[in-house]
Order: structure tokens, then sequence, then C-alpha cells
């Protein structure tokens, strides 16, 4: 279930071309975005360590959780149950901030029932250097069960 290739390919860059310091940077928070949902996926708390900014937040489900011990498992077992096939992504980047917003079609098989809708997710991200750190996590799933 890999979700890298389909969210490069149905990127929309969104943010006007003044806004952008350099349109690399649209293309690097993507991929920040892209390797932090691969990681999930894959279980790999090292690379998500090395993606997330320090004291970076979920929001899910009226709460917010720092990403970490039981928080962290939570959205691994999440990502390994769904699959996610991208709608659109916007990305917008303004200095050293970026947000990314996505919408995607989510299926996965819960128990008790399965799970089908609408997930829309907004990241927000910061640059040190020459590297995006994810400091935020929201996302929303509307069902259609």
């Amino acid at each position: 279930m890999s979700r890298a290739l389909p969210v490069l390919l149905c990127v929309t860059i969104a943010a006007p071309v003044a806004a952008q310091l350099r349109p690399a940077d649209s293309l690097a928070v993507v991929q920040t975005v892209a390797r932090f949902h691969a990681a999930l996926e894959s279980g790999d708390t090292l690379a998500l360590r090395g993606l997330l900014a320090p004291g970076a937040v979920v929001l899910k489900r009226g709460e917010a959780s720092r990403l970490q011990g039981d928080a962290l498992q939570a959205e691994i077992r999440w990502a390994r149950a769904i699959t996610r096939r991208p709608i659109q992504v916007t990305v917008r980047v303004l200095g050293w901030a970026a947000f990314v917003y996505s919408a995607a079609q989510v299926e996965a098989s819960a128990n008790p029932a399965a799970i089908q809708g609408t997930e829309v997710e907004s990241v927000v991200l910061s640059r040190l250097g020459q590297t995006w750190f994810i400091d935020l996590v929201h996302s929303s799933l509307g069902s259609r069960n």
C-alpha cells in the first residue's frame, strides 16, 4: 500500500509564485508528508522521529496528542488498516512555514464494521535550514456507512 507515488502524482501546487521562496520547496514539503505516511504504514518509528518537529501534535477525534508512545502506535495501526486513494493535495509555502491540505478516499476493514469515506488532512510544517519538519497533523474522516 505505498502512498508516496499516488500522492506525488496528485499534487496541485496552489501557492502563488510570489509567496514561494523556491519552487522546489513545494515538492520537498509534499515529499516530507509522503515519507511521513510511508513511515506510519511501515511502522518505521526511527524515520517518523526524523520527520517530526519536537512536540509535534496530532489532532483527531476531538483530541490532541503528541506523536509518541501509545498515540504513535495508534496512528501506525490506523495507517496499516486503511487503503488511501488521494483525491487532491494542495500545498502553500510561505518562507519557513508550509501547509498541506489533502483529501483521500479511505477504505478499511475495522472491527466491528468496514469503513468507507473521505479523509481530509491538514499538515503544518516548518523548515530548519533546508529540512522540513512536521509540527501538526489534523485529520478527519467523513464516513459513508
